[in-house]
Parts: C-alpha cells; structure tokens; sequence
C-alpha cells in the first residue's frame, strides 16, 4: 500500500471521523434544555476541568522528563500510573461533552454515547497501540514498565 494513503487514512481521514463523532454530543448540549447546569451539568463540568488539568499536568511532566533526560522511560509523576495518561486525559474530556448532552436532554444519553465511543476506540484502538510498539522498539525497559503500569486506567504504582 502507497505511503501516502496510509498517511492519508490512518493519520488524517480516521482522526478527523473520531473526532467528528465525538462533537455529536455538541449538538443536544448546546440546542436543548433551559441553559441551568444542574447536578450532571456541574458533574459535567468538574469532569472536563479535571481532565484537561490532567491532560495538562501529564504533558507538562512529559516535557520536563524529556528536557532532563531524553530519549529515557518516562515513569514518574503520572506515569508511573498509567502510560498514557494525556490519553485518558481526552478520553474523558470527551465524556464530560457526553454528560452536557445528557444534562441538556436525558433522552440522548444512548445515541450521543458515539461521541466519547469513537474518541475511545480512536486511542485504544490505535494510538495506545502505535505509541507502545513505538517504545517497545525506542525506549530500554520498556517492556518490564508496560508489564507493571496499565496502558489508560491507572493503578497503584507496582515495584
């Protein structure tokens, strides 16, 4: 297959899919209801503040990390938790949309889940697995820390 249409499908057409699909619960959020927040609204809200701060302190470790030592494992601060932990960051960021949806108009809560679903299949399906295979092949040790530290959810550091 031409290098090109792999770039084109895998880097640009199925992202752009992902994320067209997690805007769909944009539309109800932002069309129904009485504008209140109400309790799922507010839940909503310190879901997407908590993920973006997530997103943002597991980018900012990552760049200090990679200032410090590059090209080493990055196993500390959030990382020791997960591996991917700006991943898990978007992925609820996503599900923070889904649940202004449903604050809007509870009667969509089946249909806008899409939303978040793509997003989740975009990063567990491929980008989790392009970045493993990427350190798997980069980084020393990365197969021991991969085998102690969960891909997204996290856990309790193991030694």
């Amino acid at each position: 297959m031409p290098r090109w249409l792999v770039q084109l499908v895998a880097v640009d057409l199925v992202p752009t899919l992902a994320i067209f699909l997690g805007c769909i619960p944009l539309w109800p959020a932002l069309t129904r209801g009485d504008g209140a927040l109400g309790p799922v609204g507010w839940l909503a809200a310190a879901l997407g503040l908590f993920a973006t701060g997530l997103e943002l302190a597991a980018d900012e470790q990552r760049r200090a990390h990679a200032g410090a030592s590059p090209g080493a494992l990055m196993d500390v601060g959030l990382w020791r938790w997960c591996r991917h932990p700006n991943y898990l960051g978007e992925i609820l960021f996503w599900v923070s949309l889904w649940l202004f949806a449903i604050a809007a108009d509870p009667a969509v809560w089946w249909w806008a889940a899409i939303g978040p679903a793509a997003i989740f299949a975009l990063f567990v399906g491929g980008s989790i697995r392009i970045m493993d295979a990427r350190n798997a092949e980069r980084r020393p040790g990365w197969a021991e820390y991969a085998a102690r530290t969960p891909a997204l959810w996290p856990r309790r550091p193991q030694r």
